[in-house]
């Protein structure tokens, strides 16, 4: 059963700023989601739902809404899915759930896995000004199925993906019958004398992409991926 509840698409929807998502090279074409992912903004750590791993109270005490678009781009392969925009001033905390059941399909063999936070040109968002403090891509009862964390190392171009070794595949994204859910704790960690006076507001997306192995390509199957 899911772990959290289904978030359906709400009207009118509660969220920063209206979606201005321009997609990149990889994908352009988005669609709308059937759901929406639930977030709350904070001023301190301890004030989210999700400081004690508490995403059913996310679901509960979170009532603001951001839109979810999802991109399949067969021709590189990808799978991704963006939810926002958010807007934060500096400290804030931005705790973030949502389902994302809908974005890989059973066949998908996962070669790498981002999650992150990105501008509206896809361009990864650096630390600072954002801090990824935890992102749980969870896969049934495997709650660390992927994940970021603000020690990562990010790619200038790719943000925190975490590749497999050359001709690997994770196939449990095949397994349809578990609930998919991200859960996400972001740090605007900017103070106010870092932000221009007037523009101290940062407009940012929660970005879950997977690489998938081209269909008919063979590959050998793994389980689990431990990355030091």
């Amino acid at each position: 059963s899911s772990l959290l509840p289904p978030y359906p698409v709400q009207h009118p929807v509660v969220h920063s700023r209206p979606w201005a998502f321009q997609g990149t090279s990889e994908c352009s074409s988005w669609t709308r989601a059937d759901n929406d992912a639930r977030f709350c903004l904070d001023v301190k750590e301890s004030d989210s739902p999700l400081s004690s791993f508490d995403p059913e109270g996310l679901a509960v005490s979170c009532g603001s809404r951001a839109e979810i678009h999802i991109c399949r781009s067969q021709t590189s392969h990808v799978r991704t899915m963006i939810a926002g925009p958010f807007d934060s001033k500096p400290g804030a905390w931005v705790s973030i759930a949502l389902d994302y059941s809908s974005l890989l399909v059973a066949g998908d063999r996962v070669v790498s896995a981002t999650a992150d936070a990105s501008g509206a040109s896809g361009e990864p968002v650096p630390f600072p000004p954002l801090h990824m403090h935890q992102i749980h891509v969870m896969r049934g009862t495997a709650w660390h199925w992927y994940e970021t964390y603000g020690d990562f190392e990010m790619d200038a171009a790719e943000g925190y993906v975490r590749r497999l070794p050359d001709g690997f595949c994770d196939t449990t994204a095949a397994i349809d019958d578990e609930s998919r859910q991200l859960t996400a704790m972001i740090h605007d960690v900017r103070t106010d004398a870092d932000a221009k006076p007037g523009a101290d507001t940062l407009e940012w997306y929660l970005r879950l992409s997977f690489r998938v192995q081209p269909e008919g390509t063979p590959c050998r199957a793994v389980e689990k991926l431990i990355i030091w």
